[in-house]
């Protein structure tokens, strides 16, 4: 009994045999699924690696290749504006020694404008203007863009693809002027066929540039047109300046008040001084010349007859104006033209009024619309010469205003 005992215990503790053979089989069919199943994934994310690593490189080269593209443009850009800057500045010296050659020749041509301009400093910085310039300059058919029949307005486009708007404001034997909105800056635009003046040393030529000179001179003044630039395209020359929309002075000083009449007075010629102490006259002065929206607020213009006198060519353009020039009116006084001075039609044709007798026919201008009674006035009309008028200037003076003239204008007139 014991024995079998023992035998049953041995049999329930013996284990199930296992077969080699067919677990060997298993495993390895079960590690080769696995192997099998497992190998392509990592196939493809080395392809993927590799065409992303491919698709950097080749993206990262196209880049490299933009910015160095990039680059070289900016050095390109810059070293055309270096050699720009050379170019304005041999420019500006060639102008300057052609015109120091017109002061040893005592002759006056277009290059002494020029540098004169460009020794300007102007008041007002007009970067939408240059940009009009440059509008101007690219038109191929600038003619057809300021076809506009007179107080019409036209819109359009230049051949930049800019717009504009343009008024035709008022034509003269000198050229017409244009009111023009370009991108939200409104200018006035003075176009001029200069065609016949192709010649620098045409008179006429230089009175137009001499227009020009004049209207820059008189950016640091208040109560005169501001100049802002000009170009010469397709036989035109087109000065461009302030737009101004007061209205003309004719008539406003009927409902004025005896104190806004000497106030106004007493401020337009303020303004004429600070003219003629440029040595400048205005010559056609009257008041339809003067724009005016208030007591203080107002355009003295029309500077097609002004002349400008200098000695030694104090004014870097001025031929030297020692002599009497002729007056190119033919009536004055007598004729009816209130606003010209009784000498200058005693002078016309003949010896020519000089630089004091023009300065005083620009306040005879003033002080004849102004005057109360003209009639204290009328013993200057037989004088063949300013100097009665001018010593009296003071006299008149405190008559408008009420107050003295100042000592440095009589020191200017006398």
């Amino acid at each position: 009994m014991p024995g079998k005992r023992r035998i049953q215990k041995k049999r329930t503790k013996q284990k199930p045999k296992i077969n080699v053979d067919s677990s060997l089989q298993l495993i390895s069919s079960l590690s080769g699924s696995r192997s099998k199943s497992k190998s392509p994934p990592k196939s493809k994310s080395k392809s993927k690696s590799k065409s992303k690593s491919k698709s950097k490189s080749t993206s990262k080269s196209k880049s490299k290749s933009k910015s160095k593209s990039k680059s070289k443009s900016k050095n390109i850009d810059i070293k055309i504006n270096i050699l720009n800057t050379k170019i304005d500045k041999l420019e500006r010296q060639l102008s300057e020694q052609r015109h120091l050659k017109n002061v040893a020749d005592h002759i006056l041509t277009i290059d002494s404008i020029k540098h004169a301009l460009d020794q300007l400093k102007p008041t007002e910085t007009n970067s939408v203007s240059q940009e009009l310039i440059q509008s101007i300059q690219s038109e191929p058919h600038i003619n057809r863009v300021f076809n506009v029949p007179p107080k019409k307005t036209k819109k359009g486009r230049f051949s930049d693809d800019k717009q504009y708007e343009i008024t035709n404001l008022a034509s003269g034997a000198d050229g017409t002027v244009y009111k023009i909105n370009y991108k939200g800056h409104i200018s006035a635009i003075k176009v001029i066929d200069n065609s016949p003046l192709s010649s620098s040393s045409s008179n006429q030529w230089l009175a137009l540039m001499n227009e020009i000179y004049i209207l820059s001179s008189f950016n640091k003044l208040n109560h005169f047109l501001k100049f802002y630039s000009y170009i010469i395209k397709d036989d035109l020359l087109f000065i461009i300046m302030e737009c101004y929309d007061g209205e003309e002075f004719f008539g406003k000083d009927q409902k004025m008040s005896m104190k806004d009449k000497k106030l106004t007075f007493k401020n337009m010629f303020h303004a004429i001084y600070q003219m003629h102490k440029l040595d400048m006259v205005h010559t056609d002065l009257h008041m339809g010349n003067v724009l005016f929206k208030s007591t203080s607020d107002f355009k003295i213009i029309d500077f097609g007859r002004a002349i400008c006198y200098g000695d030694n060519f104090t004014h870097k353009y001025c031929k030297k104006q020692n002599y009497l020039n002729v007056y190119p009116y033919s009536k004055g006084f007598s004729g009816g033209f209130y606003q010209i001075a009784p000498w200058r039609s005693k002078q016309c044709g003949t010896s020519g009024c000089s630089k004091k007798e023009l300065m005083a026919g620009d306040l005879w201008a003033l002080c004849y619309y102004f005057a109360n009674n003209r009639h204290i006035l009328d013993r200057f009309a037989h004088d063949s010469n300013a100097d009665n008028f001018l010593n009296d200037i003071p006299l008149i003076y405190r008559a408008m205003t009420d107050k003295e003239l100042p000592q440095e204008m009589i020191n200017l007139y006398n």
